[in-house]
């Protein structure tokens, strides 16, 4: 191993550190609380070597979130190349990202909080990597003839994820678990309604069965109330 590899290792262990009680001060207290002095205490390293790193907190906060997405990029990568059937790969992705999402919620909470602090751009290109991996099943839904060429993009994430995040928060307004089967199952027929839509379906527009969509999974919301 060359002098050069193991300064680097070194390096890139100590970044790793930093990140990981970056993440504890942060969940812990939020971006206004957490002290960077605190934080290269935890990570054992000199509050000097830490703005090596990163020139403030907030630029250590982008970095713990960036962490994050990646992290659930590559998981999410990962679950999906377990399955070949867009289909599956579909409700397999769903199941990983309201798993993640009830887990880790105060961190997708602080992703939510870069986005609303003028750290928009920063916090949704942190995101579009995941949501890549969500359009790559969709395309390869698509190519292989399985899912309909027709519907918007943009309003198929914005179903997939929207209610996914919805149903998760309303779990833990509630103080309870999300009934992870019963969402899933929802919005895999919500997402297939538009996707493969039945022949007695077809003459509606792409447009209108998302309505119809979104009706559904209100009318479910509607008998598990947040409240």
């Amino acid at each position: 191993m060359s002098r050069t590899q193991t300064r680097r290792e070194k390096l890139a262990e100590k970044e790793e550190a930093i990140l990981q009680a970056a993440t504890k001060a942060f969940l812990l207290g939020g971006l206004k609380a957490a002290r960077m002095a605190e934080i290269a205490k935890a990570a054992q390293v000199a509050e000097g070597t830490l703005y090596l790193y990163y020139r403030n907190k907030e630029a250590l906060f982008e970095a713990v979130v960036a962490r994050h997405w990646d992290d659930l990029r590559r998981g999410a990568q990962k679950v999906v190349r377990a399955e070949t059937d867009p289909v599956l790969q579909l409700e397999t992705l769903a199941s990983y990202t309201l798993d993640r999402i009830m887990g880790d919620r105060k961190l997708f909470e602080l992703t939510l909080y870069l986005a609303h602090a003028g750290e928009g751009l920063t916090a949704a290109t942190d995101r579009l990597g995941y949501v890549r991996v969500f359009d790559g099943v969709i395309e390869r839904g698509r190519s292989e003839g399985v899912f309909t060429a027709s519907a918007n993009p943009k309003l198929l994430r914005d179903l997939f994820f929207g209610t996914l995040d919805y149903a998760a928060r309303s779990a833990l307004a509630r103080g309870e678990d999300a009934a992870s089967s019963r969402i899933i199952e929802t919005l895999m027929t919500a997402m297939l309604a538009v996707l493969q839509p039945r022949a007695e379906d077809r003459d509606p527009g792409v447009e209108e069965r998302l309505e119809r969509a979104v009706a559904r999974l209100e009318a479910v919301a509607e008998r598990y109330p947040a409240g």
